[in-house]
């Protein structure tokens, strides 16, 4: 998997298609969307696939990003540009060991490391496949 990236709203599928499809530099044909990894694991052509989920918290989109091949490793760029064509913010992962920690990102330029309330998680309560 190359990153988690929690949205800080709902994106319809074509949303999600261009967005991912823009930062990846790839066509909608070699991107799968699915609400499980699992129903394509072992069929899929695609280059990228995305699960989604929804849960009841300020960012109700969890995305799962998983690479065929090598993943990107300008993390933070690509996910600044994502945020600044689909006009929204998302929480990834800071990388540190301080699981209370992640970052905010609101554009190419725009970080911030935010502490939050991991709780709301714990449970997995109001997840929803999309």
């Amino acid at each position: 998997m190359w990153q988690d990236i929690i949205v800080n709203r709902i994106l319809t599928k074509a949303e999600l298609s261009h967005g991912l499809c823009c930062i990846f530099g790839i066509g909608s044909s070699k991107l799968r969307i699915t609400p499980s990894i699992e129903i394509l694991m072992d069929s899929s052509d695609a280059e990228v696939i995305c699960e989604t989920r929804k849960c009841n918290t300020d960012f109700p989109l969890i995305l799962s990003i998983y690479f065929s091949g090598n993943a990107p490793r300008d993390t933070l760029t690509m996910i600044g540009e994502f945020c600044e064509i689909l006009k929204c913010e998302v929480i990834i992962s800071d990388d540190s060991i301080n699981p209370f920690t992640m970052l905010l990102v609101k554009g190419k330029d725009l970080l911030e490391q935010i502490t939050i309330d991991l709780s709301e998680f714990d449970d997995n309560e109001g997840f929803e496949m999309l």
